[in-house]
């Protein structure tokens, strides 16, 4: 039966996403399982052999975001474009002799500046560029024998981008993502052992965590990264709750002025406030109801609300 879009339009909307994507990463990065890239060595190696010899599935959500990085790729191409700034796109280069395995794709190269700009979408804006990404336009840099790059990263639900620039080639950095590009070839090559597995806040994604001895370890090491990320979640929840205490004095010193004032609504140029009231909420005293009523009418009355997880940090 042929599908329609007014009757099978998810169904049309997952496949069709889905061949879309497949036909563009073939077209614009070829078969990935047959060489090593950039983006590569920024990551865990281990989940990059597993990625390149089982495959990896992507469902609908993770399709939508890819496509969300190259959106961001749009408009910067457009940018330049509209400023008649001469670049190249996607531009393929090839490791040289012994590294000869490894390609890289950039995504925007400036001849007259010497220029690689790699874009990045994120959910949110990092301070810093993260690691990954430092070593992935350093190996860019080295193999295609470029000056500097900028990373521009785009923010596209809240509409806000930053640039992360004057970065500069690092031999130190580009001779030790050469060492991690040719683990990765050589396990692949049955020359090495499949690389231990690094552990970071992206395993929470990887789709091979559970074949990952160094995950399912109780005495797995937590990179530096992840522990950054902890130490930030702390400094930024401690934040969350003195700005909390601020708002909610505030809150009280206005509601007192209005309730004494008998004022309701308050609107000036771009504010409008108003007092609302809301009834306290009927509550069932759960201890006292156990003493009085049946179970059966309790199983029916009580209700357990999903459980939940959070974190406890100090």
């Amino acid at each position: 039966m042929k599908l329609t879009l007014e009757n099978n339009f998810e169904e049309i909307f997952a496949q069709g996403l889905k061949k879309h994507s497949e036909e563009q990463t073939l077209k614009t990065l070829g078969d990935r399982s047959l060489y090593v890239g950039s983006s590569d060595v920024g990551n865990c190696l281990k989940k990059v052999c597993f990625s390149k010899v089982y495959g990896e599935e992507h469902n609908t959500n993770q399709l939508l975001i890819f496509e969300r990085g190259h959106l961001a790729e749009t408009i910067i191409k457009n940018i330049l474009l509209s400023q008649k700034i001469e670049f190249e796109e996607q531009k393929t280069i090839k490791g040289e002799d012994e590294f000869n395995f490894i390609k890289t794709h950039i995504d925007f190269y400036i001849p007259d500046e010497d220029l690689l700009i790699e874009v990045k979408s994120s959910n949110t804006l990092p301070d810093n560029p993260y690691n990954s990404w430092i070593q992935q336009v350093q190996l860019q840099m080295g193999i295609g024998k470029i000056s500097k790059a900028k990373i521009i990263c785009f923010d596209l639900n809240s509409g806000k981008y930053k640039v992360f620039e004057n970065i500069l080639f690092n031999d130190f950095i580009f001779q030790k993502c050469l060492e991690r590009a040719s683990k990765i070839y050589n396990f692949l090559q049955n020359k090495e052992e499949m690389p231990n597995g690094e552990i970071t806040q992206l395993c929470a994604y990887c789709p091979f965590r559970d074949r990952c001895s160094e995950f399912c370890s109780q005495k797995a090491v937590v990179d530096k990264s992840m522990i950054d990320s902890i130490i930030d979640l702390k400094n930024k929840e401690a934040d969350k709750k003195a700005l909390e205490e601020q708002i909610k004095h505030q809150k009280k010193i206005v509601l007192d002025f209005c309730n004494n004032a008998d004022v309701k609504k308050i609107v000036e140029k771009d504010l409008s406030l108003t007092v609302c009231n809301y009834p306290g909420r009927e509550t069932i005293d759960i201890e006292k109801a156990k003493k009085i009523l049946p179970q059966k009418l309790l199983d029916i009355l009580v209700k357990k609300g999903e459980a939940t997880q959070f974190l406890r940090i100090s």
